[in-house]
């Protein structure tokens, strides 16, 4: 089956606000992380700190991308790793204003500064974890750390977005409809590869699960809120494991992502929904097979 492909379109005045405002962000958060990492004495906190710099960023990425309708992941990974680059310089000069004062003024954040000051931590240490000093190596590793968690982070809320579908024809994202209906199954069954094939009679051979039933497949459908001309299917085998505490831990594996529908298609998934509900006696809002919307609006 056809998958969904981006088109790759970046408006000119989209792609210059997103990027624009992507670094001033970061510019601004650097800043701001640079005082608190110094200030802040409990290194969870410091943790925390890091987590919410780097996601103020990305968030601020993403929702800039969808509201400019940037259609291009590409672009969006290159504007978040850059405001990764500038947030990480500007936390760095703000770090040592922090430490030592602001008499060495705006040259803090030259190369020359910067590496000086980075030999000077390494020697005397950056901070305390149970009053043991973290210099040398083990902090050079927390660097390398840091950096990590940062472009992971900026990166991946970034692109939180980006992946879902548009349409072209109304110029509008798509709107996904997580759990339309779920069957018992493990998604291995021969069925499921004629359902690949655009055989979707076949889902009808599977009786209908819940959100407990372990394995079972989840099927999403991506529609455009103004058109019948942009619909997708997704399948998801999920399954639900107990660990040695007695806890639940579920596991989730894509079988099919945005896979493309005619509109013909798309509406008799719908009406299978219905229909497999009213024979089998289900009750939507009961057994856990209601079609949840998905959170991709959080942005606006």
């Amino acid at each position: 089956m056809q998958t969904y492909s981006s088109s790759g379109i970046v408006p000119i005045a989209g792609g210059i606000v997103t990027a624009v405002v992507g670094l001033l962000t970061a510019t601004l958060c650097g800043f701001a992380y640079g005082y608190a990492f110094h200030w802040i004495p409990i290194s969870f906190l410091r943790v925390l700190a890091c987590l919410f710099y780097s996601f103020a960023i990305g968030i601020t990425i993403a929702a800039l991308g969808k509201q400019t309708k940037i259609r291009s992941p590409a672009f969006i990974t290159v504007v978040a790793f850059a405001s990764m680059l500038v947030g990480l310089w500007i936390y760095w000069g703000a770090y040592r204003w922090a430490k030592e004062g602001t008499g060495v003024g705006i040259a803090a954040w030259s190369p020359d500064e910067l590496i000086a000051f980075g030999q000077r931590l390494f020697e005397n240490g950056s901070f305390k974890i149970r009053r043991s000093t973290i210099d040398g190596w083990p902090l050079v590793g927390f660097w390398i750390v840091e950096a990590i968690v940062m472009m992971c982070s900026i990166v991946g809320s970034a692109q939180a977005h980006v992946w879902q579908p548009f349409c072209e024809t109304c110029q509008e994202w798509t709107k996904t409809h997580s759990g339309l209906f779920r069957l018992s199954a493990s998604g291995a069954e021969p069925a499921f590869g004629h359902v690949l094939a655009g055989d979707f009679a076949q889902l009808a051979t599977f009786p209908l699960a819940n959100l407990k039933t372990s394995p079972h497949v989840r099927l999403d459908l991506t529609s455009c809120p103004k058109c019948e001309q942009s619909n997708y299917l997704s399948l998801s085998a999920i399954t639900i494991k107990i660990d040695k505490k007695g806890k639940e831990k579920t596991s989730e594996e894509s079988l099919l992502s945005y896979g493309l529908l005619t509109d013909v298609q798309a509406e008799m998934i719908r009406q299978l929904a219905h229909v497999l509900a009213s024979e089998q006696g289900s009750d939507y809002s009961e057994d856990g097979n209601e079609a949840e919307e998905d959170d991709e609006d959080s942005f606006e």
